[in-house]
């Protein structure tokens, strides 16, 4: 494989993996699971590999574990704790079955906060800006908590598209990423938010935006 088709490849399942994530929990999304993690796979492969990556049986019983958690209702293993130990078996460190121990094991750790975004209904990014919108106050009643959630997912459709390369050392770009947060929840959010608590809000969700998404199109969710 040349370099140039194998950067390509590394390159589009990273953009496989940020939308599939971006559209989780819908049900839709999760039915692609089994195929965003052999795309996954292949190319941790690749990167650690310069010859032709041969992962048939490591995918098929990696791809049953998640099968398995996803038909659970189970939140998805956590990506960025389960890359390095994928890595580790590519170089040998690791066989087949303590790889898969160690899957199971992360699989069955949640946090906290990945349990309660699967209860919200929410991602862990939306449900970072939806505490952010909610804590400590305003009180809110269900239906101005569920529009909240909603806000929270149209903010972050919303503002990202904003987060181009190197967005956060142009003046210009941090005022746009800005006005947008501003805009979105001034058209969103309930009535509950009297003026001077929604200056608050939106300063405190740009300093999560400014803090948690890096310059190079990555962010902490990533």
């Amino acid at each position: 494989m040349d370099e140039q088709t194998r950067r390509r490849y590394v390159a589009l399942a990273r953009q496989a993996r940020k939308s599939f994530k971006a559209l989780l929990p819908d049900p839709e999304a999760l039915a692609a699971a089994h195929k965003v993690a052999v795309v996954r796979t292949i190319a941790s492969k690749i990167e650690s590999s310069t010859e032709a990556p041969d992962i048939a049986g490591v995918m098929d019983s990696v791809s049953e574990l998640l099968d398995r958690s996803v038909a659970a209702n189970e939140y998805m293993i956590g990506t960025a704790r389960a890359d390095p130990l994928i890595d580790e078996y590519n170089a040998g460190t690791h066989n087949l079955e303590e790889l898969l121990r160690r899957l199971k094991a992360i699989n069955d750790e949640l946090t906290d906060e990945e349990q309660r975004a699967v209860r919200e209904g929410v991602t862990e990014e939306e449900l970072a800006v939806f505490d952010l919108l909610t804590k400590p106050e305003p009180d809110l009643t269900r239906a101005q908590a569920v529009q909240v959630k909603s806000t929270a997912k149209k903010l972050l459709d919303h503002v990202t598209d904003k987060l181009v390369l190197d967005w956060k050392r142009k003046q210009q770009t941090r005022s746009a990423v800005k006005v947008a947060i501003k805009t979105v929840l001034d058209n969103e959010l309930p009535d509950a938010y009297r003026p001077e608590l929604f200056d608050r809000k939106v300063d405190a969700v740009y300093e999560h935006i400014y803090t948690s998404y890096h310059n190079n199109g990555e962010s902490v969710y990533d």
